[in-house]
């Protein structure tokens, strides 16, 4: 399966002594509806194994989660921002990106799932 990359750069430092470094994502979900509904919407990043092309699970699996409570009428941009997350250790960390579905019947839920690279 194909998906979208993201890359996230973080500047690297060269000093003596390293301290952990923190970044954060955001992404922008566009909700178009001619209600105006409340609904709670979610995304989910999991860490993921570029090599193996799946999901991390077990030992050394995480998941980063935003919920937001949104209203909807006609065209609404709706930012989500995943918290601060901090890496102690110089390298390329890999999430799979997606949006967590629902029950609500009236809503269709995005299903692309997004790499993001940091």
């Amino acid at each position: 399966m194909t998906m979208p990359l993201i890359s996230v750069v973080i500047p690297a430092y060269k000093a003596e002594k390293t301290d952990d470094i923190s970044t954060m994502f955001t992404l922008t979900k566009l909700l178009t509806s001619s209600l105006n509904i409340t609904r709670n919407f979610g995304f989910v990043a999991q860490k993921y194994d570029s090599v193996a092309n799946t999901v991390i699970t077990g030992d050394g699996a995480e998941t980063l989660s935003v919920i937001k409570t949104v209203t909807s009428g006609d065209a609404n941009k709706v930012t989500f921002s995943f918290a601060d997350k901090t890496f102690s250790e110089e390298g390329t960390y890999y999430y799979l990106v997606s949006e967590q579905t629902g029950n609500e019947p009236e809503l269709t839920y995005d299903a692309t799932q997004y790499l993001v690279k940091i």
